[in-house]
């Protein structure tokens, strides 16, 4: 989980930078006494693009889980550790008083794996 750590230094480490548009992040961490270990870094950026009326609109996230609850200690297995990715991107476009608008996400497969 080291990693969780660069990532926030680099995110609250940068330099200010004016924009028009909106950057938003937050990060969701939770545990309990079984064990269990959620952290969610959000990031969502929405910025004008050549005009005011055509924006992009981006969002990545990330949930990082680690768990050595009850049921994996009773069935004597390795602590279990997952992290999932994804992302959207979005395109709108305003003109006269009609707007359109694409997008895409995408979010890999995974699957949960033994802790080394």
């Amino acid at each position: 989980m080291r990693w969780i750590y660069a990532l926030l230094a680099v995110v609250f480490a940068g330099e200010s930078v004016p924009m028009e548009g909106q950057v938003r992040g937050a990060v969701y961490v939770r545990t309990d006494s079984d064990h269990t270990t959620v952290v969610s870094p959000r990031a969502h950026l929405r910025q004008p693009i050549g005009s005011p009326r055509t924006r992009i609109d981006v969002t990545y996230g990330l949930d990082a889980w680690t768990s050595a609850s009850v049921d994996i200690r009773t069935a004597a297995t390795a602590t279990v550790r997952e992290v999932r990715h994804e992302a959207t991107a979005g395109l709108e476009r305003e003109r006269g008083t009609s707007s359109w608008s694409a997008g895409a996400a995408w979010s890999p497969r995974t699957v949960p794996t033994p802790a080394r």
